[in-house]
């Protein structure tokens, strides 16, 4: 489970690195493990948490992948004795014969008092660098086991992340407006023009995750702008909305009526009933 939550940790780490918001969903992510097996039953558990529609798990020769391991001396912390062979380490390091063993460095071509040399601690560094494809980053974790996330955004993916951050935005008022989490509300939605489309294919999905009962799509941002206007004119025991004139208060129904605007959209919210579980 540890190295569960160390790929997971790793994905999100390659999201910030390359400003991919966490709510944006992404095609794949790769997993290169030498226990590849035994992590394949987390797979829909690492897809939920990195947000991507699929994980893939192979061992290091059959993924495809290039990795290289790359050396750095320091020889500033070089003990005496080992200064006057610096030369020699350094082209040990271009010709790659060296090994990294039991967190020792050892240069079999080099050799001090008869004796392949071995560096320790600050004075070498080693890392570990994955090949990956264009369109794709990676990071190396401590394991050996290595991730690649396909960075790539389709229009369908792109479309999702616009749906999801209108949702984190919707359950933002309804925080705010201090609703129940199990109020019914009618949600109307203004976006820009290019967004409208996407927000229609989502409708079902914000919908159900924002507990509306009705959603409703329209573009453009001076229409959101005379809207909130008129919702702010109470008009002789009525409020203005959307042209259409509403009682301010029902018998029957506890109604609250708000307006937000926010980047992603604009909308307006009116609780329904309250109906807990």
């Amino acid at each position: 489970m540890d190295e569960v939550r160390s790929i997971v940790s790793a994905a999100h780490a390659l999201r910030k690195t390359h400003q991919l918001r966490v709510r944006q969903p992404l095609a794949s992510l790769q997993v290169v493990s030498e226990n590849d097996a035994a992590l394949e039953p987390f797979a829909d558990l690492i897809a939920s948490e990195v947000n991507v529609k699929s994980v893939v798990f192979s061992s290091p020769e059959n993924s495809g992948l290039g990795v290289r391991t790359e050396l750095s001396l320091n020889p500033r912390a070089f003990a005496p004795s080992f200064r006057k062979l610096t030369s020699q380490l350094f082209k040990a390091q271009k010709s790659g014969e060296w090994e990294v063993v039991d967190g020792e460095c050892r240069f079999a071509s080099v050799e001090l008092d008869g004796a392949p040399l071995v560096l320790t601690g600050d004075m070498f560094s080693v890392s570990t660098s994955v090949d990956a494809a264009e369109g794709q980053v990676a990071d190396v974790l401590a394991s050996g086991t290595f991730v690649v996330l396909d960075t790539e955004l389709t229009p369908e993916l792109e479309a999702e992340g616009y749906a999801r951050d209108v949702v984190r935005a919707v359950q933002d008022e309804r925080k705010n407006a201090g609703l129940h989490i199990a109020d019914r509300i009618d949600l109307t939605l203004s976006v820009p023009a290019d967004h409208v489309a996407d927000v229609e294919a989502w409708r079902d999905m914000i919908a159900a995750e924002t507990l509306a009962l009705s959603v409703a799509v329209e573009a453009g941002d001076q229409l959101a702008g005379e809207r909130r206007q008129a919702l702010s004119e109470p008009v002789g025991g009525f409020e203005r909305n959307y042209s259409r004139a509403r009682p301010l208060t029902c018998p029957t129904r506890e109604r609250t009526l708000l307006w937000r605007r926010f980047a992603a959209c604009s909308c307006v919210m009116e609780t329904l009933e309250r109906q807990r579980a």
